[in-house]
């Protein structure tokens, strides 16, 4: 099993100089991915026009952060947010082997000819190293504020997995969506990774999960146990075989803490925290329960925070014998 961890792109405190080290400082600590996360703007307003509304639950797990929230206490607090797309091209320069993914890029807040023509391109620099997390979004002031009807994020976001999968082949073709349409073109792009980088779908639904059978690689379901996840896994199979085609691999984001023994952790955090030795069991029962990928989002207040937080996740890796090194 792989494990990766968060570029925070919310904290004020990421800028260049601070990407940079903690991307070298996740490649050499051997970990096996850099994930990213995507908004656009945080509408401002009362609860009653900007409320963020709870990712819809269908395994029944507690979910972080499910109470009512405006979008500015949700994700805009700091008033900061960097592009996913520009913070995996620097990430790309930054770095030579660790792959880079997304938890994860809303697909219908862009347009998917210049999305595609940015994710091959990325593939193309970072040789091949692209993970493309992909999700409806669930923030509908966002939706609305740049001009996207939330009515239509399900069918934009199949039909966006579709044009992308066939731009980044690298042939000639032609396309007649409902959302967009193209003539016959040539688009000037392959990527490496072929028909695409691998596309995981985000969510935790039972739709999520029959868009990743349908259009996915991966399904990419946050904050699951592992017996929740084994429960997914067993849909999976039920809808692939109705389909007739290959079960999708597991990749699952967790909200983590580590406890550190040497200095207890006291900011402010909804996260449960474990232990170096809890959080090394609970890898070994994730990949036993077929999980491929791990996405780690550690407390990410400072940089000398999650760099220690990175430093103990390291150590409960190798405690919990999911991979060699």
């Amino acid at each position: 099993m792989k494990v990766g961890t968060w570029i925070p792109p919310n904290r004020s405190w990421v800028r260049s100089a601070e990407v940079m080290r903690l991307a070298t400082s996740a490649e050499s600590m051997a970990f096996d991915s850099l994930w990213v996360q995507d908004h656009l703007v945080a509408p401002v307003g009362g609860l009653e026009d900007t409320r963020v509304e709870p990712v819809r639950q269908w395994l029944d797990v507690e979910e972080y952060g499910n109470k009512e929230y405006t979008a500015v206490e949700y994700y805009g607090a700091e008033n900061w947010w960097l592009d996913p797309y520009m913070l995996w091209g620097f990430l790309a320069g930054s770095t030579t082997k660790i792959q880079l993914g997304s938890c994860i890029i809303v697909l219908p807040y862009r347009d998917p000819v210049v999305q595609a023509k940015m994710l091959g391109t990325l593939d193309v620099l970072s040789n091949g190293r692209m993970l493309f997390g992909v999700g409806v979004g669930h923030v509908e002031a966002e939706f609305n504020a740049i001009g996207v009807p939330p009515a239509e994020r399900g069918p934009r976001t199949d039909e966006h997995i579709r044009l992308i999968r066939q731009m980044l082949q690298g042939e000639e073709f032609d396309f007649a969506g409902r959302f967009t349409r193209l003539p016959r073109v040539r688009p000037l792009i392959r990527s490496p990774q072929q028909p695409s980088p691998p596309v995981l779908i985000g969510g935790n639904s039972r739709r999520a999960a029959r868009r990743a059978v349908a259009l996915g690689d991966m399904w990419l379901p946050a904050r699951l146990e592992p017996g929740q996840v084994r429960t997914g896994r067993r849909y999976l199979q039920e809808q692939a075989a109705e389909q007739g085609v290959a079960t999708p691999g597991m990749a699952v984001a967790l909200t983590w803490g580590l406890s550190d023994p040497n200095a207890p952790y006291s900011g402010k955090s909804l996260r449960t925290f474990f232990s170096v030795e809890q959080a090394a069991e609970l890898m070994a029962d994730y990949a036993d329960a077929g999980v491929e990928h791990l996405s780690i989002d550690l407390p990410n207040p400072s940089e000398r925070i999650l760099t220690r937080q990175m430093e103990l996740l390291t150590e409960a890796v190798v405690k919990s014998g999911v991979r060699e090194n």
